[in-house]
Order: structure tokens, then C-alpha cells, then sequence
């Protein structure tokens, strides 16, 4: 008796090589305040540019 066994081998992970939204979220702190100098001036616009991204990130209805 014979028995054919068939499986697939996924060779790559989908993996999602966009940058994370800290990296966008203090890029665009930085362009608003000017420098990266983690004051409250620039952790105040890290802190609302990070809750916007997400929420739009998490909430897009145009993404698969």
C-alpha cells in the first residue's frame, strides 16, 4: 500500500516591511518642532501625531 502525502513549504514569511508609527510619528514631531529634543514641547506632538496614526492605521477601510 502506498500512501501520497502533499504539503506546501512556505519559503518566505509575509513579513510587512513598512516603517512602524513611532518612526513616523517622531519624524513628524521632529519636522513640527525642529529637533529631536524629547522636551515636553516635542513629546506632545510625538504623543498626538502617534494617536493619529494609529488611529487611522487601525481604522482604514481601503486597506486589505
Amino acid at each position: 500500500m502506498q500512501i501520497d502525502y502533499q504539503y506546501e513549504v512556505q519559503d518566505e514569511l509575509p513579513l510587512d516591511h513598512e516603517d512602524s508609527l513611532d518612526h513616523w510619528a517622531a519624524l513628524l514631531a521632529d519636522q513640527e518642532v525642529g529637533s529631536r529634543t524629547y522636551d515636553a514641547d516635542w513629546q506632545h506632538h510625538y504623543e498626538n501625531f502617534w494617536m493619529f496614526l494609529d488611529a487611522g492605521y487601525n481604522y482604514d477601510i481601503l486597506r486589505p
